[in-house]
């Protein structure tokens, strides 16, 4: 028979030599009752997981049911088993503060061994109360490690190739355009499609990478930087033609490619500025050596010059400074006028 929930009373009673029965009096012996509070069996059901499948770090669900009375302050807890599926050592998931049956927000800990026999249990702790596992194995993926990357320095209005390594054999790489959520720029084919194209770019210009594994686990996003150089520097790589992109870092000065220039030490081809366009910069820097020869042509300076070598103007040449461009009061270098120009 089943007891009755609640208070109920309980007695105990001895006779000499014999059984005593349950209302008899006037006998060798003692009797003695007891208040006892009956209570309902206290039970938790952990339900069913879904999806199967996690990587390390991923959210997830835990619902359960419960039979009984639980106390004021009671705490759930989710519990995850080793890769074999014992609770000897349980890992602490998620907990819920609470004495209803619900759903427990955990987290699978980033460090949890990849392996397929993982179970997820539910217990209480007031009463001490051990929950049934969920009955199903669940997989737990390991999650790759953040990627490593190579940014790029560019000129404006370039586009730029940034890179990344870390992924191996069934990896991918994924490009964005922010640290988190973002857009989903390219992703990769394999590892060794470890380069993105940028658009074309008129300032310094972040994204960020990950890497997506087989078992479609990501990495954090690391942070790459395409640059915008600041600076064209002039290295004579192919003439002395001021007006040939090659011999620029960043093409031929003009008044939309406005960079500020350097016209470097210890170059064995110096720029000559004849035939084609005119030349124009904003701010020019001559260091010590340097030279620059102007034949029947002009250059046009519009904000600074500093002078530490030589502007040699030949025929009818003309250095052009604008109002308010000035020479730098720190400048040893010097203009020489072959003709002046008219």
């Amino acid at each position: 028979a089943m007891a009755n929930t609640g208070p109920t009373r309980m007695r105990i009673s001895t006779k000499y030599k014999s059984y005593p029965s349950s209302c008899e009096t006037g006998f060798d012996g003692e009797v003695e009752d007891y208040t006892i509070n009956v209570i309902s069996s206290r039970t938790i059901t952990t339900g069913t997981i879904s999806p199967t499948s996690y990587c390390e770090g991923a959210s997830l669900s835990v619902p359960y049911t419960i039979t009984g009375t639980y106390n004021a302050g009671n705490i759930f807890t989710a519990q995850l088993s080793d890769a074999t599926g014992s609770f000897v050592a349980p890992v602490t998931i998620g907990t819920r503060t609470a004495t209803s049956a619900g759903t427990i927000s955990g987290t699978i800990p980033f460090g949890t061994i990849a392996g397929s026999g993982y179970r997820i249990r539910v217990v209480s702790n007031n009463p001490v109360v051990t929950g049934n596992n969920n009955g199903t194995n669940i997989i737990i993926n390991a999650t790759p490690g953040d990627p490593t990357t190579t940014g790029a320095q560019i000129c404006i209005g370039s586009a730029a190739t940034i890179s990344a390594s870390g992924a191996v054999s069934g990896d991918k790489y994924k490009w964005y355009n922010s640290s988190t959520g973002g857009t989903l720029l390219k992703t990769s084919a394999n590892n060794s499609d470890n380069t993105y194209v940028t658009p074309v770019i008129a300032a310094t210009t972040n994204y960020w990478v990950s890497i997506l594994n087989a078992s479609g686990c990501e990495s954090d996003r690391t942070k790459v930087t395409a640059t915008i150089i600041s600076l064209n520097t002039w290295n004579g790589s192919t003439s002395s033609d001021w007006n040939t992109d090659a011999n620029w870092s960043c093409k031929i000065p003009s008044s939309t490619n406005n960079l500020d220039v350097l016209i470097p030490s210890g170059l064995s081809t110096y720029p000559i500025l004849s035939s084609g366009s005119a030349g124009y910069v904003e701010n020019i820097e001559f260091q010590a050596g340097s030279t620059l020869n102007v034949i029947d042509n002009y250059i046009r300076v519009t904000q600074n010059l500093k002078l530490n070598g030589n502007i040699d103007l030949q025929g009818e040449s003309q250095l052009l400074q604008d109002e308010g461009s000035v020479l730098d009061v720190t400048s040893a270098g010097f203009i020489e006028i072959d003709q002046q120009g008219t």
